[in-house]
């Protein structure tokens, strides 16, 4: 049998057989000899008794899939599709063709609606007993949002985890200090007086008188500069200072603060030796 021959009024043995993929790799999607009786069997007992209850068209877009290309879409090991005994169907509402469906009393041995991708999967088996089941592929799309949220909610801790560290970090960074500035002012009056020399009754005149004056002003002066400067650095200018002075102070010692420590030890001996030897 040709693929471009009809399997029934609406559908043809090509379009029951179509794999993208399978002509994108080169692959034979060509069904065998049960494969296509199974494949006759979906087409004229299930798909085109409901394609007439339904009314319009009906788009088949995976039928019959060899192994190798059921591998290669993702398929099922051992899926009906390689077995010619189911499609997936296309139409612009999944839902009312569903319905159809289960108001027809058709035989069928599985209708799982895929809801997300918007298409239905029907099977049917030629030999064995069909199942009639009704599946909804729900699992997917509520693990999925489950999935999402949790996503939200882990970003939502990151996010406060790092706006802490922020702050933390900010609150030691800089210390701010402000350039105040004292002036001190003092005003003093200098007089310088010569006198003549005595008269006969003693009394002296005033020669000459100089007067000496200068200011002295004391101001407290705020300039308004901020001057910054970070906490580390601070501190360890802090410690360097404080080092220095007092490798400064060692440095700096007289060598008299030995003399006078021997010789205050030897007076002390002196003294004990002379008691102890007086009594």
């Amino acid at each position: 049998m040709k693929k471009g021959e009809r399997l029934s009024e609406h559908f043809r043995l090509e379009e029951m057989c179509y794999s993208r993929t399978g002509m994108e790799k080169g692959i034979d999607n060509t069904p065998g000899r049960e494969a296509l009786a199974a494949l006759k069997y979906l087409v004229t007992g299930l798909l085109e008794p409901l394609r007439k209850l339904y009314g319009k068209p009906v788009v088949v877009t995976s039928g019959f899939r060899s192994e190798e290309v059921n591998r290669l879409v993702g398929g099922v090991p051992g899926s009906q599709h390689t077995r010619g005994e189911a499609a997936d169907c296309y139409v612009p509402d999944t839902a009312e063709l569903l319905a159809v469906l289960r108001q027809s009393g058709l035989e069928f041995d599985q209708a799982i609606h895929y809801r997300k991708r918007n298409f239905l999967h029907l099977s049917l088996k030629k030999t064995g007993k069909n199942r009639m089941q009704v599946l909804l592929r729900l699992f997917a799309l509520v693990f999925l949002l489950s999935g999402c949220g949790l996503s939200r909610q882990n970003h939502r801790q990151e996010s406060a985890v790092r706006l802490d560290s922020i702050r933390s970090s900010n609150a030691e960074t800089e210390v701010l200090k402000k350039d105040i500035r004292l002036i001190d002012t003092v005003a003093l009056n200098l007089q310088r007086i010569v006198y003549f020399a005595p008269d006969s009754v003693g009394k002296q005149y005033p020669k000459s008188v100089t007067t000496l004056q200068m200011d002295r002003s004391r101001q407290l002066t705020d300039t308004g500069k901020i001057v910054a400067h970070r906490q580390t650095d601070y501190a360890g200018r802090h410690t360097a200072e404080t080092f220095s002075r007092a490798e400064a102070c060692r440095t700096s010692r007289s060598p008299g603060y030995l003399f006078c420590g021997v010789a205050l030890l030897l007076a002390l001996s002196f003294f004990l030796y002379k008691r102890l030897k007086s009594g």
